[in-house]
């Protein structure tokens, strides 16, 4: 009677658990296993450092970011690329080639945007940055991202800037949805500020 009681309740424990949906972010993240190498030509590299960035055309509007760091295990992250969702940001996570420590990062690397535009509305990039007071957050500047001939962005992230970029058409005009996950209007006006398309055509 007493094995009895205690399997049910170790059921009714991990049942509790699942029904929760909670995750313990107290473990430190396991090593994922090597990423399949990217496919396709190279169409732009970066160096930060010791770490170097290539980015990878796979076709069909999906690219590759193969990560290498000296020592670290080789990374490649992979997205895919259209309409307004036109940049990703990189993990900051690097592994170590070696197994110790058997979890966890061992370096963190810098981080970059990557993506690609496809649309021809799209004629500028823009992110904020942003700064954290007293439990508050507000944008404290913001800048545009570069973007190739054919579309390609590979850029170093500024520190605490945001993942969404925001579109403008080549004459300042916002483009799309605005990002439901930043303070948007704030960062639209600070980028119409700055007015690089050279002329008055923002919207007010």
């Amino acid at each position: 009677m007493a094995l009895r009681r205690l399997v049910v309740l170790i059921a009714g424990a991990l049942i509790g658990a699942c029904s929760t949906g909670h995750v313990d972010t107290t473990m430190p993240p396991s090593r994922p296993e090597p990423s399949p190498p990217a496919t396709g030509p190279t169409v732009a590299t970066l160096a930060l450092g010791d770490t170097t960035f290539s980015l990878h055309d796979e076709g069909g509007g999906c690219l590759a970011l193969a990560i290498d760091h000296p020592g670290l295990q080789s990374t490649v992250e992979r997205g895919c690329f259209e309409g307004e969702h036109v940049a990703e940001m990189s993990d900051a996570c690097g592994w170590l080639a070696s197994e110790e420590p058997p979890s966890g990062c061992g370096v963190a690397l810098p981080i970059v945007f990557y993506g690609q535009v496809r649309e021809p509305g799209i004629g500028y990039l823009c992110v904020g940055t942003m700064r954290s007071s007293e439990g508050t957050e507000e944008v404290i500047s913001a800048r545009f991202l570069p973007f190739d001939g054919d579309g390609f962005i590979l850029d170093e992230a500024h520190p605490d800037e945001t993942r969404a970029a925001h579109l403008l058409t080549d004459g300042g005009l916002r483009y799309g949805q605005p990002p439901l996950d930043t303070p948007s209007d704030s960062i639209y006006r600070m980028c119409e500020e700055q007015a690089p398309w050279g002329s008055t055509e923002a919207t007010p």
